[in-house]
């Protein structure tokens, strides 16, 4: 097995949007790529679609992380393996998606001191989204 190299920048793509026939995988793609080659960068794809979130339902506050269902701890413990994040979006109704928003809504800290970026696109170059 390789082992991860500790001078590499770890990074989650993540997709933003789960709706079906979306343009999303081709976007998505097209930013891993961008990556590809690189011997300084990891870049995964990270889909909470896998995870099977369900509409917010977590009682305590991401902020607290005090998760109590396996779904959002299998979350977080995947966000926390990365030093940055790529979301790869498109503009819906002027924002993000609804369940790109429910995925970030689940998790907090896993976030926190760590690098973002958004590749956005859609209606006006999906700059709302941004």
């Amino acid at each position: 097995m390789n082992e991860l190299r500790t001078d590499m920048l770890n990074i989650a793509i993540i997709p933003g949007t789960s709706r079906p026939q979306a343009l999303n995988p081709q976007v998505v793609a097209w930013a891993k790529d961008q990556l590809a080659g690189r011997e300084d960068v990891r870049a995964e794809i990270v889909d909470f679609g896998e995870f099977n979130l369900p509409l917010l339902d977590e009682v305590i506050p991401a902020g607290a992380n005090m998760y109590q269902n396996d779904h959002t701890k299998a979350w977080g413990a995947k966000l926390a393996e990365f030093d940055a994040f790529i979301f790869v979006t498109p503009e819906y109704n002027h924002s993000i998606s609804g369940s790109l928003k429910n995925a970030l809504d689940f998790v907090a800290s896993e976030f926190n001191h760590k690098v973002a970026g958004i590749v956005n696109y859609g209606a006006d170059k999906g700059v709302r989204a941004a």
